[in-house]
């Protein structure tokens, strides 16, 4: 059986080799004396003694408590202080290095003997029992790692699979760990659909202890693609010169699924939403349309007739202007010819020619500026947030629904000229405006009563707060009583009367301007006096 080594620190060479010629003669292995605390530490580095006397009043670059500490925490081997008499800020020092006992100068023979078998006694029994506890530490985390549901994994930064779970293998149809690892050689070819995304997202961990969490399609065995949660940390090797990878995965291809289906169903829906708001409007916006394109035709009819006036006088010029040129003009035909002048009443055609001309033209373009707005409000357009212009947007919306408010209210527009393109997205940008419009017109009319004299006032104004676009859309209306102001955005509450409204039109617009764009939306409201709606979104 090894003898027990022992390392003795001491500077005083008469008590050092006491202390040896004791400990030798009581059975261990003294592998020496050392003088210096420097020297104490290389020595116990090197020859990792079992225990080591410190003598607690070494001087040097470093002292005996420095000593002891390095050698403990840094080699793990217990220490016991020799002590004369040291001052009470370094005994408080040396508590601090865990020492496994204390012996005062000068000690008995007895004495040294009993406290380093002590000593050696609490050092071991403390090491079997953190070796039992680090045992069933590790059983336990075995346990956990073997029957997780989660799949758990470890790859080194090149792609190379290291560790994997039962769990981790059946996920991507492997029978057990062992088959998969002996299979997957590259995780980034072989287990991404796209291997690019993997370095893109590992490229995010750039520290040890950093975690990200990503959805990301992972290939199957057989090819199948599925999606997965992973939750990703880098970690040190072993050597602690290196990181590694380890994470927890869980499929969720049937949550992707449904969430891919949920957003197919939302873009179905907005758009429908849209188109519900245009055929609500059809009316009004067919009216918008006949009535320039009334007097477009009857301007082109008044054109018809007019043309076969000139033409009667241009006839009875040609006749005149070639009697002139043989010389044989008369009197009768100088007649003719201005009684069809007169009846042609060229004065009042080119007098109101041009008018007519203008009008017709003014007409087209009219309704081409319906048209174009009913395009711009009812495509479908991106799903994804876009830098527009939300004035344009907002003057296209306001076209569109013209003849919503034109009979109860004068609409003002108040836009900001430094306000930069939003990032929206531009078709549930119109729906808001829509809606938020169309509920102003409908307070104001409440207010008139059937008279609808005299009208009311709606200012849609846009400022720049910041980093914020701020559109606030105000009314001369009733405002909100004040038991509903609570509940103005919930879905399907309505002040209206039945039929008039459903109740949609607040809570898409808190549901577009929060949860999809990132902004805020409120109001100010007084009773008989207006309200105003103020959304704000984020320009970044």
């Amino acid at each position: 059986m090894a003898k027990t080594k022992i390392l003795i620190v001491e500077d005083e060479i008469r008590i050092g080799t006491y202390l040896q010629r004791c400990l030798e003669r009581a059975g261990y292995d003294v592998i020496g004396v050392a003088s210096t605390a420097e020297s104490a530490v290389a020595e116990a580095e090197r020859a990792t003694p079992d225990l080591v006397l410190m003598d607690i009043g070494l001087w040097g670059e470093i002292d005996g408590v420095e000593a002891a500490r390095r050698i403990r925490f840094q080699f793990n081997i217990p220490v016991v202080y020799l002590t004369g008499a040291a001052d009470e800020k370094t005994l408080e020092r040396a508590k601090v290095t865990e020492p496994l006992g204390y012996l005062l100068k000068p000690f008995k023979k007895q004495d040294l003997l009993t406290t380093i078998a002590t000593a050696l006694y609490q050092f071991r029994a403390s090491n079997t029992r953190t070796r039992d506890a680090l045992r069933q530490v590790e059983e336990q985390c075995r346990t956990m790692f073997e029957n997780s549901p989660v799949g758990i994994y470890q790859t080194s930064p090149s792609g190379r699979m290291l560790a994997a779970n039962p769990a981790m293998a059946h996920m991507l149809g492997y029978d057990t760990p062992a088959e998969m690892m002996e299979t997957v050689t590259d995780v980034g070819s072989e287990v991404y659909v796209d291997p690019a995304r993997r370095e893109e997202l590992l490229n995010l961990i750039g520290q040890q202890g950093v975690v990200r969490n990503f959805e990301v399609q992972l290939l199957r065995r057989n090819g199948e693609q599925i999606w997965v949660s992973i939750n990703v940390r880098t970690v040190p090797d072993i050597d602690g010169r290196g990181l590694h990878y380890v994470g927890a995965i869980q499929e969720i291809t049937e949550r992707k699924q449904a969430q891919l289906e949920r957003d197919r169903m939302e873009v179905m829906l907005h758009q429908a939403q849209k188109l519900e708001s245009v055929g609500q409007l059809a009316a009004g916006i067919a009216h918008e349309i006949n009535t320039p394109t009334q007097y477009v035709g009857d301007n082109t009819r008044f054109f018809k007739e007019a043309f076969g006036n000139l033409q009667s006088a241009l006839r009875a010029y040609g006749r005149l202007f070639a009697a002139c040129r043989e010389g044989s003009v008369t009197s009768e035909m100088l007649r003719q010819t201005e009684s069809e002048i007169q009846a042609a009443d060229l004065e009042y055609l080119s007098e109101e020619i041009p008018k007519a001309i203008g009008q017709t033209l003014d007409g087209v373009e009219r309704v081409a500026t319906i048209v174009r707005a009913m395009k711009e409000f009812s495509h479908p357009g991106t799903r994804e947030k876009t830098p527009i212009d939300i004035h344009k947007a907002i003057a296209s919306t306001l076209i569109v629904c013209r003849n919503e408010y034109k009979y109860v209210a004068e609409v003002i527009t108040d836009f900001d000229p430094s306000l930069p393109l939003v990032p929206c997205v531009p078709g549930d940008f119109n729906q808001v405006i829509l809606n938020l419009v169309i509920n102003a017109a409908h307070a104001i009319a409440d207010r008139l009563g059937p008279e609808l004299r005299p009208k009311g006032k709606i200012t849609v104004k846009t400022t720049r707060d910041l980093n914020w676009a701020e559109i606030r859309v105000s009314d001369t209306g009733t405002g909100i009583p004040e038991g509903a102001r609570s509940r103005i955005f919930d879905p399907f509450f309505t002040t209206k009367a039945v039929g008039k409204g459903t109740g949609q039109g607040l809570a898409i617009c808190h549901a577009v301007v929060v949860a999809k764009h990132g902004g805020t939306i409120a109001f100010e409201t007084e009773i008989g006096r207006g309200t105003s709606f103020i959304a704000r979104l984020p320009l970044a």
